[in-house]
């Protein structure tokens, strides 16, 4: 099956607010053997822890309260200039920069703890430890599969940056201290429909006060035998699909991915699978449940809106490379299935970015962000290789960014004279981050083709060899001092 994609466009948001209208939010089951009341962490943090879905075809149609149901199937959008095959364009929207997710679990057959739980099923708890497991990994340091959509950027420069993890931090304030995720206590309709599914993530956006967030991404997951609408196909479990994405513009452009009981739909349709069963004839499988969510993360993550970065004909980051699956081994040592991610940088599915160090090639130092900081003006020096996140350089093309630790490098105050210094910076669309790579000469030059000013190179002051040079830029020469690699060669 082929994950579908929605836009989602919600009259008000008044509309929503009927939907959470006696519920009663509980605390989901952690996975720890030792039952909990709540949530470990105020932050949401574990302690201890350093079938080819079938597209939506162009549809459009109103629904109650002037809700209006769109198809992203970008069949008729302008597509960027020059963009062709499997490629994906900008196409002027927002990316996630810090992408943070919250699940929420509706209804009360799911596992949980605490008043109101009663209704408990042990097939709901395996799959909530899988979840909780699998999300409090993406994005830690060391994971790599997430930092494939770092390429991206949108129109003010920003990058999705990773190493902090992605599990949401916001948290409940009614006494149940639930931090990024929730069993919601109230049944949803037995086959909701799409504004249903968009009220109920605007519900739980307001529950964990994040509603406004462009960071934040909601997956609502339905119980056992419920049917959830998807516009354009049947309802799960008969329809094509098993997961998809979208967002409200009237509820703060809140963007949501809707995730059913994958196991449903081996029952309703045998032979088809959303890789993920329960006992015989295929035994227990919960690959499905990274493997689709972490499709739909990595579209919203980089097309949260439906309008940032997609190929011509509509398809985003993980739709070309949907059938490449592969098992990462997380941070902690556990294995999760996932699917490979478009990567422009290397023109094909990729299991992880290709970035790596830059190393100067007479000393052998590599160029290193001092200390691993995200703070603005950070210097950029050169250091003994280290293989650390400091070092760990991609490079954009189409944006020229050289990005480092979510940053970029940056000629400081935009200067263009020779001995202005080189520092991270968070990364903007102005020319003094446009870097372009000359193979023939190893020279990374800035400024290139500027009317009036002649290209300016990366240089090590005096062609040091001293750990801790800070860069700089200068005229382009034939010295040492300039000679350096690409990423990660």
């Amino acid at each position: 099956m082929k994950i579908s994609k929605v836009l989602l466009g919600v009259a008000s948001l008044a509309l929503l607010a009927p939907l959470a209208t006696g519920a009663a939010p509980a605390a989901a089951t952690p996975p720890q053997p030792k039952p909990v009341q709540h949530i470990p962490g105020a932050t949401g943090k574990l302690t201890g822890q350093s079938w080819r879905p079938t597209r939506i075809a162009g549809v459009r149609a109103s629904g109650p309260g002037g809700l209006v149901i769109s198809g992203a199937r970008f069949s008729t959008r302008r597509a960027a200039a020059g963009c062709s095959g499997d490629t994906l364009c900008y196409d002027k929207g927002p990316v996630q920069a810090h992408p943070q997710v919250y699940l929420v679990l509706w209804g009360t057959w799911w596992n949980c703890t605490g008043t109101g739980c009663t209704n408990k099923h042990p097939d709901s708890g395996t799959v909530e430890s899988y979840l909780y497991s699998y999300w409090h990994q993406v994005g830690q340091p060391g994971e790599n599969w997430s930092t494939i959509t770092s390429q991206y950027f949108d129109n003010q420069g920003r990058h999705p940056s990773f190493g902090h993890g992605v599990w949401g931090t916001g948290c409940s304030h009614d006494g149940h201290h639930n931090c990024g995720w929730v069993a919601w206590q109230q049944d949803p309709p037995s086959s909701p429909t799409p504004q249903d599914l968009a009220g109920m993530a605007a519900a739980g956006a307001a529950y964990f006060g994040i509603t406004g967030d462009p960071n934040a991404q909601i997956i609502v997951l339905t119980p056992q035998g419920n049917q959830p609408q998807s516009p354009g196909d049947t309802a799960f479990p008969k329809g094509k699909w098993c997961a998809y994405h979208g967002f409200a513009p009237q509820a703060a452009k809140l963007t949501f991915t809707v995730m059913p009981w994958l196991p449903d739909l081996e029952t309703a349709q045998p032979g088809k699978t959303c890789s993920a069963s329960f006992g015989s004839p295929n035994g227990t499988n919960l690959d499905g449940w990274s493997q689709y969510g972490g499709h739909e993360f990595a579209e919203t993550v980089t097309d949260p809106l439906a309008n940032s970065w997609h190929t011509s004909s509509g398809d985003e980051i993980g739709d070309t490379c949907v059938t490449r699956l592969f098992s990462e081994t997380m941070p902690n040592g556990r294995d999760f299935a996932q699917q490979q991610l478009w990567s422009n940088v290397d023109s094909g599915c990729k299991k992880k970015l290709q970035a790596g160090a830059i190393r100067n090639l007479h000393s052998s130092l590599c160029l290193d962000n001092a200390a691993a900081r995200t703070t603005d003006g950070n210097k950029i020096q050169t250091w003994s290789c280290n293989g650390t996140s400091g070092q760990t350089i991609l490079y954009t093309a189409s944006s020229g960014h050289l990005v480092v630790n979510g940053g970029c490098l940056d000629v400081a105050g935009e200067s263009r004279n020779k001995g202005a210094k080189v520092i991270r910076y968070h990364c903007t669309s102005n020319k003094n981050q446009k870097w372009e790579y000359d193979s023939s000469s190893h020279q990374w030059q800035v400024y290139r083709g500027l009317l009036g000013v002649g290209a300016m190179c990366l240089d090590v002051p005096n062609d040091s060899s001293t750990r801790g040079t800070q860069l700089q830029i200068w005229d382009c020469n034939s010295g040492n001092a300039q000679k350096w690699s690409l990423p990660g060669r």
